[in-house]
């Protein structure tokens, strides 16, 4: 947990979250979400887990939470017994 809260985890996150982030509203709306994942099905099950108020949009802190949601889990991965 201690690399999230580094400020070299902070910076790489916030320049990320301004990629998606295309008209500047500090939202990630579905439509800005669709065009930078390449998701081929739907990004309900991405939205849904992101966007933890419900408002149909991902907030910063929203997508900084999904981050590390993402990095924890692939840690778990990397270090479980099975070696994968």
């Amino acid at each position: 947990m201690e690399e999230h809260d580094s400020d070299r985890w902070q910076m790489q996150s916030k320049l990320a979250f301004e990629k998606f982030d295309v008209d500047k509203d500090r939202f990630i709306t579905p439509e800005e979400l669709k065009m930078h994942t390449r998701l081929r099905g739907s990004i309900d099950p991405l939205l849904e887990e992101a966007d933890i108020d419900k408002d149909v949009k991902i907030s910063s802190s929203e997508f900084c939470t999904l981050l590390r949601t993402a990095s924890m889990s692939s840690l778990n991965v990397l270090h479980s017994p099975s070696g994968f």
